[in-house]
């Protein structure tokens, strides 16, 4: 081989490696570059306004007002800031851990997030998919484990990390769910009123007790428990129509239970009848004060809190659980304990029965008498004294 011929091959040499490279790296699947970017890159989250969720016929929407969220979709009942608060930062926050190429979201079972200024206008637009779940654990469950989603119109799906559980279309998400919280420690007296006649429990005598028994009557004090953790943590089942009157929702005509507390708050707490098709029954409340302290600040603070709760919750209709319904639907008979029956008078003890005494031994025959000795023959003795002979 002559010497001028060998940097030529040298170099083509060089060149075939290079060409094997390259080939060799172009074939190597690239990491896609969207993946660790956000998902809704800008997301303006302190002009959002409005909020719909949306999958099929359910729908959801929230929307700012003066005074706060309100759930427009559920009689504009009052809705949970600290909840969208978190929820929109989670979106603004949301990024990319892979694309799923070629996937495609299902319309029918797709739930579409639309974020919207003041005037209506989108923000931005999130379509939620599929929600991944990692394999069954120890517990027997699968717990999620993020969620297929799609930005605006562009139809590239994205694998999430973050479920977005809160964004399905159920607007009981987005709400407050209590009601009041009246801890039973606080409670002077609860008055019960119905179609059964009235009485009242009262802890004049330190525990909750029922004046007026009879010398038959013993209260029940299991009961008294219920009764007076009715307002404690008490929460909504769901809510009805505001519009709906007393007289059709049976109010007019059912239950009221009344509590003071030992401040001097007053809870009237009406219940009616079952909403129809369903086991919750219907529900309203008011709060007034009548403060016993004779402090005119701490009567005025009690005054001012009474009056803002009682604005808070005396405009809606509740649906609250047939369990807690029935500890403010109690007549005076559910309060007395029923009298333990008599217990049967005890019988005296059966006689113990006479075991049989052994039959006597029979008399052993007396031994007959041995037969007595004939008599010796007399001796004839001599005349007139005569001594008497013994021998011939």
């Amino acid at each position: 081989m002559k010497k001028s011929r060998l940097p030529v091959l040298v170099a083509a040499a060089a060149v075939l490696v290079g060409l094997a490279v390259w080939s060799g790296r172009a074939r190597r699947p690239q990491k896609p570059q969207q993946i660790g970017k956000p998902v809704l890159a800008g997301l303006p989250v302190n002009d959002i306004r409005r909020i719909e969720i949306a999958q099929a016929s359910n729908r959801v929407v929230l929307a700012s007002r003066g005074d706060g969220w309100v759930a427009e979709s559920l009689f504009n009942y009052p809705a949970d800031f600290g909840k969208i608060r978190d929820n929109l930062l989670t979106l603004r926050d949301l990024t990319v851990g892979d694309v799923q190429r070629g996937a495609r979201l299902d319309p029918a079972n797709t739930t579409l997030v639309d974020l919207q200024d003041e005037t209506g206008k989108p923000l931005a637009t999130l379509r939620l998919g599929e929600v991944r779940t990692k394999s069954e654990n120890e517990y027997g469950w699968s717990p999620p484990d993020g969620r297929s989603v799609a930005a605006g119109a562009d139809d590239t799906v994205f694998l999430v990390k973050d479920p977005l559980s809160a964004f399905a279309p159920d607007v009981k998400t987005w709400i407050e769910s209590e009601i009041v919280n009246l801890p039973s420690a606080d409670i002077a007296a609860i008055a019960f009123a119905g179609p059964g006649g009235a009485f009242t429990l009262d802890r004049s005598s330190g525990a909750l007790a029922l004046p007026g028994l009879a010398t038959n009557e013993t209260f029940d004090t299991s009961k008294a428990y219920g009764a007076e953790s009715a307002l404690s943590y008490l929460r909504l089942a769901d809510l009805a129509d505001p519009s709906l009157d007393d007289a059709q929702t049976g109010i007019a005509t059912g239950h009221t239970c009344t509590v003071t507390t030992k401040a001097g708050e007053i809870y009237t707490a009406r219940v009616g009848v079952a909403a129809p098709g369903r086991g919750e029954r219907y529900f309203r409340l008011a709060v007034a004060a009548e403060p016993v302290s004779t402090n005119a600040a701490e009567r005025a603070e009690l005054t001012k809190k009474a009056a803002e709760l009682h604005a808070k919750v005396s405009p809606w209709l509740y649906l609250i659980s047939s369990w807690s319904a029935d500890n403010m639907t109690r007549s005076r008979a559910d309060f007395i304990k029923p009298a333990e029956p008599p217990k049967p008078a005890e019988s005296a003890a059966p006689a113990k029965p006479v075991e049989p005494t052994a039959p006597a031994a029979p008399a052993k025959p007396a031994e007959p008498a041995a037969p007595a000795a004939p008599a010796e023959p007399a001796v004839p003795g001599p005349a007139h004294g005569s001594p008497r002979r013994l021998q011939p």
